[in-house]
């Protein structure tokens, strides 16, 4: 989307402290922003400023499992957990804004061979290479408009993927880190960087490609979550989001439960769900889709969300003239749709919330964040905001005397 500006203060809250100017209790909600509407807020003016508000475009790094059990049939489905997986991606991305980085790499993506088969043997330390498809990562880079080379490059591998042989989740994360999300591996800036890894199992080959790559032979999942727990404390910190698909409940052969490790590797990769969430479950703290009914639509979902909750939806607000301070009850937020030279521009008044979860009555809205001098965007309303190449946001009131 382009900048979201700021432009002068006009005006004081439409609807006191209502949700999109009805008055009342603050309840969220989208309006179209009428003359009317709009007039009240330019005969309540208050002293001006001005400012651009700016959201700082994601970078997702998505690092996806296509080892020999995805190719399973999820469950309540005729569908390959692999297809499912691919097509709720695909439309994931066509989410994202042009200004979103978004790298892939599949793994192993390849036919994996075993470099040792007894455990008791020191593991043979081999290149990424010999495990991983490396060669077939898409680096990360600017999405771009629909048909840019970046959208064929991230399609073309999905169609291309190879689904089968073990699973090296820790060689494939460490290569898609460092040669993605690392200022060598981008060659380009992002402040908000983040990784998701769809996974429905245990690692079966250790770092260094050591292992057999069977189910039967599951590896130490232990250096894997320290690698996310250290990749989640790097300079700017990158959170690691976890999605356990179908299958993760009960590892194939052995029948562990892997879903208190994907939990664990969440908390500790900043991506916890919850405050409250727990590596014992119910409430795990990654996205446990094992029990799911509706494994496309919950894959969806869950990738959204993710998606929602990568993109900022975080604005700043400016410091005011001598004399004011910020009244978070007397702002009012227009999100003008579709700002281009020539073409119609809907005005949204954006009603403000009390609830932080943007979910009593309305998804759409802002809300205080509790840090001075910032507001929020609802989830719905950001992912709306993002998705508007040309969207700007202007701020309009927000001030009072002290």
């Amino acid at each position: 989307m382009g900048n979201g500006t700021s432009s002068t203060s006009t005006g004081g809250n439409v609807g006191a402290t209502g949700g999109a100017g009805t008055g009342g209790t603050p309840s969220g909600g989208l309006v179209v922003a009428t003359s009317d509407i709009l007039s009240a807020l330019t005969d309540s003016a208050c002293v001006g400023w001005s400012s651009e508000l700016e959201f700082s475009p994601p970078l997702l790094e998505f690092i996806v499992d296509t080892s020999g059990s995805m190719a399973e049939v999820a469950k309540n489905s005729t569908t390959s957990k692999w297809a499912i997986t691919q097509s709720a991606l695909s439309n994931a991305l066509n989410r994202l804004p042009e200004s979103a980085g978004v790298g892939l790499l599949l793994f192993p993506n390849m036919n994996t061979v075993p470099n040792h088969n007894d455990s008791s043997i020191p593991p043979v330390v081999l290149p990424v290479e010999s495990c991983v498809n490396a060669a077939a990562m898409v680096p990360p880079a600017p999405l771009g408009s629909v048909g840019s080379a970046q959208r064929a490059a991230l399609a073309q591998a999905l169609t291309n993927a190879y689904v089968g042989g073990g699973t090296p989740t820790n060689d494939a994360l460490a290569y898609a880190f460092t040669m993605g999300l690392t200022p060598a591996g981008t060659r380009f800036s992002y402040l908000n960087p983040s990784v998701v890894i769809i996974t429905d199992g245990q690692p079966t080959i250790q770092f260094g490609c050591a292992g057999t790559g069977s189910a039967a032979y599951p590896v130490d999942w232990h250096p894997l979550v320290d690698t996310i727990a250290s990749i989640s404390y790097s300079t700017p910190p990158i959170p690691t989001f976890i999605i356990g698909t179908p299958g993760s409940e009960a590892q194939s052969f052995t029948g562990a439960d892997g879903r208190p490790w994907l939990s664990m590797a969440a908390r500790l990769g900043g991506s916890a769900q919850t405050t409250g969430c727990l590596d014992s479950g119910p409430n795990y703290c990654h996205y446990d889709l094992s029990p799911s009914i509706d494994f496309a639509t919950d894959l969806a979902a869950a990738l959204g969300d993710i998606v929602g909750r990568a993109a900022p939806c975080s604005l700043a607000l400016p410091a005011l003239p001598n004399g004011l301070q910020l009244a978070f009850d007397h702002i009012n937020v227009l999100y003008k749709q579709n700002v281009v030279v020539g073409t119609p521009t809907v005005q949204w008044l954006v009603g403000r919330t009390l609830d932080p979860t943007c979910a009593a009555g309305t998804s759409e809205g802002w809300y205080s964040s509790g840090t001075a001098n910032e507001i929020v965007l609802c989830p719905n309303t950001c992912a709306r905001v993002h998705a508007d190449k040309y969207a700007a946001v202007q701020i309009v009131g927000g001030c009072a005397p002290l």
